[in-house]
């Protein structure tokens, strides 16, 4: 319950040069880890055809509003045809 107590101090702080500067270098730091997580998970997923075919159907089902409950258990329905059961 911290949050509101700040949110004068944060007020008060925010127009300095500094705190904006360091504001600013959180965010690129925050946006290049963002983007090396991306690009290694792109990286160990997409190793086979079915994988990227099963990542652009469930995209395009978001873009449509299909509840996500539904895209997972048709992402798990296939998953178990195309690849088959672990042991």
């Amino acid at each position: 319950m911290n949050g509101p107590l700040l949110i004068p101090q944060y007020d008060r702080l925010r127009g300095w040069l500094s705190v904006r500067r360091m504001q600013q270098g959180i965010l690129a730091a925050f946006v290049g880890m963002l983007g090396l997580v991306g690009y290694n998970f792109a990286r160990t997923t997409f190793v086979d055809i079915p994988s990227v075919l099963f990542t652009a159907g469930a995209f395009i089902a978001l873009l449509k509003k299909i509840d996500p409950a539904y895209i997972l258990a048709a992402g798990a329905a296939l998953s178990i045809l195309v690849f088959g059961y672990l042991p």
